[in-house]
């Protein structure tokens, strides 16, 4: 006999998230992001996610982090502030990871457009 069960998306997240937990070491802003990511859309993730759901965690947050340093000093020394750097390479971490991730828009599209 086949049972089917129904759990709210709350009960859902809180499972997938029990399953699918964010590595120690992260800062406080990796953790709270990483949970928003997994509770978002629990289904949507695997356990084989966790590696490169924790760098694209990694990633936004440096993003975000060399963002701020930007804005309050974007030249340092009369050259570009270092921070640029880091935040191209956050950035398009980012975008490969999102891709890989399927978070993108352009990831979750078919792959099989429809005929004409």
């Amino acid at each position: 006999m086949l049972v089917t069960a129904t759990y709210s998306s709350d009960a859902f997240a809180r499972l997938a998230f029990a399953i699918i937990q964010p590595l120690h070491g992260q800062s406080e802003p990796e953790r709270k992001l990483f949970a928003d990511l997994v509770a978002a859309n629990p289904a949507h993730f695997r356990s084989s996610d966790l590696p490169l759901l924790c760098q694209y965690v990694q990633a936004a947050t440096l993003s975000e982090q060399a963002a701020v340093e930007l804005r309050v000093s974007p030249v340092v020394g009369g050259r570009p502030s270092p921070w640029l750097t880091v935040f191209e390479k956050a950035s398009r971490a980012l975008v490969a990871l999102s891709m890989r991730l399927r978070l993108s828009p352009q990831a979750r599209a078919p792959n099989n457009p429809g005929s004409k």
